[in-house]
């Protein structure tokens, strides 16, 4: 075995790190995780689009609210400020959650806002 990259301990060249957990365990975890963001996005009226999984939206009097999963990360876009800030409570009071604002590049997109 080898250290993994960026994982690199000069101090312990012949040291590796000991997992605590399995990881078999991952692939229901992850799917858990998704069933029940999925139940909780569509009480709150967000519907789920047919042809991307991953992407959830409302439109609403003119209002937009479109919600891409990517992983355990969460891209709010929405054309009514007050809006993302409703719906960003309601996630952080049902899921840990952090605020990392305003997103520049993610994955190669470039975010402009307008």
């Amino acid at each position: 075995m080898e250290q993994l990259l960026d994982f690199e301990n000069e101090k312990f060249k012949n040291k590796v790190y000991k997992l605590n957990k399995a990881l078999h365990g991952l692939k229901q975890a992850s799917k858990s995780w998704y069933e029940k963001i999925d139940q909780y996005l569509q009480s709150q009226t967000l519907k789920h689009c047919k042809y991307y999984y991953n992407l959830y939206y409302l439109v609403e009097n003119n209002e937009i609210v479109i919600l891409i999963i990517y992983v355990d990360v969460f891209f709010v876009i929405e054309n009514h400020i007050e809006k993302i800030s409703l719906l960003k409570e309601q996630l952080k009071s049902r899921f840990e959650m952090a605020n990392l604002a305003h997103v520049k590049r993610y994955l190669r997109i470039e975010f402009k806002y307008l």
